[in-house]
């Protein structure tokens, strides 16, 4: 495994914390479960000032087709369904892609001490 994290990130609010801890954990399980991978790569970058980047890539079988929520839900896969719900309670956005070896899932998010401060400056004009 390997953990590329950008040098400029700082402590995040807790409840952000967990929530991409969780996030991260549960891709790590559908690459265990699923992908019958030999590598993964773990990163979290900033993508602009205001937005933070998490990526779960594995070397694996990739996802095959669309992905269908209902029919997740119908066989009991609820792993990206609870992926999905916590990037829509950070106000993110949830990508998850076939490459040509792999996949990637990849959630991007607003980066929450910004928010506040643009939100307490637009309060002070």
């Amino acid at each position: 495994m390997i953990i590329d994290l950008d040098e400029k990130l700082s402590r995040l609010p807790e409840p952000i914390e967990l929530s991409i801890y969780r996030i991260i954990q549960e891709g790590l399980q559908n690459v265990w479960r699923h992908s019958q991978a030999s590598q993964v790569i773990i990163s979290m970058h900033h993508t602009t000032p205001k937005s933070i980047l998490v990526s779960v890539e594995d070397n694996g079988i990739g996802v095959s087709g669309e992905l269908d929520i209902p029919d997740l839900i119908k066989n009991g896969h609820y792993g990206l369904l609870g992926i999905g719900e916590r990037v829509t309670l950070l106000g993110g956005k949830l990508r998850l892609k076939k490459q040509d070896i792999g996949s990637i899932l990849q959630v991007e998010i607003p980066h929450p001490l910004i928010s506040i401060e643009d939100k307490s400056k637009k309060a002070h004009q």
